[in-house]
């Protein structure tokens, strides 16, 4: 059974949290709105950006750290989107109104859901685009559903890849998410600040033992996938960028 979160997972929902003084930016043009059904049979919201290829056969699906929403991505799915994938990023049951958007899919909620209940959403969003006849599936997990994308590329080895910013332990079960690493199968990018890899993203790359994966660490880094955007860190998101494009055109063909 899920357990509660973990302090560490409070504290970093409450580092989220601040997160959310960063200046907002207006939704991208190429952003649409969907819905689709979450596992448990609840509505979903998400944002759809089109491949720059047409007719794209692969897709990245886009989750958000804590207090979070699918804006987390409106400076990275367009980049990601111009090198041929189609992107859904998804307002989970579990978020909040940072970047100064409201989460769609939180606003369903009278009372909010904790993190695990938000694997529903993740696993609602996999069956959206097995529906959509995708060859190629990627999860992309912040904080928080890091983790959660690492358990789905576990339970689920037809998925392509899996990209992880900054995955921990957050659920109250100490080993738990080391213990879903261990059964992966598909190639793997964790990506981290320096404290966060020291905590445990690093037993969780050396716990892998595949040559393909990725471990991607930086000083200049913060919390989760929003260290890609520019307005949060300016001096450290090159570096990421330069790995998660690599990584990327491993699923080109």
């Amino acid at each position: 059974m899920w357990g509660a979160n973990s302090i560490l997972g409070a504290l970093a929902l409450v580092g989220c949290a601040m997160q959310g003084a960063a200046p907002s930016m207006p939704k991208p043009q190429a952003a649409k709105e969907i819905k689709f059904t979450a596992a448990d049979g609840g509505t979903v919201f998400g944002d759809f950006y089109a491949s720059a290829k047409p007719e794209s056969t692969r897709v990245v699906l886009m989750f958000h750290q804590a207090g979070s929403n699918a804006a987390e991505y409106y400076p990275i799915a367009p980049r990601v989107a111009a090198l041929g994938f189609d992107c859904l990023a998804v307002d989970q049951r579990s978020g909040g109104d940072m970047w100064g958007v409201a989460n769609r899919t939180a606003a369903l909620y009278p009372k909010p859901p904790d993190y695990t209940a938000a694997y529903s959403d993740i696993l609602g969003a996999l069956s959206w685009a097995q529906d959509q006849h995708y060859k190629t599936i990627i999860a992309w997990g912040s904080s928080y559903s890091a983790s959660l994308v690492l358990k789905l590329a576990a339970e689920h080895p037809e998925l392509s890849g899996v990209i992880a910013f900054s995955p921990g332990e957050y659920f109250g079960q100490p080993g738990l998410v080391l213990g879903w690493v261990k059964q992966i199968k598909i190639p793997m990018l964790l990506a981290s600040t320096e404290p966060e890899a020291s905590n445990s993203v690093r037993a969780f790359y050396n716990t892998s033992q595949r040559p393909g994966d990725l471990l991607v660490i930086s000083p200049k880094g913060i919390h989760g996938s929003s260290t890609l955007r520019p307005d949060k860190e300016p001096n450290g998101s090159a570096f990421y960028w330069q790995n998660v494009e690599s990584f990327l055109k491993r699923f080109e063909k």
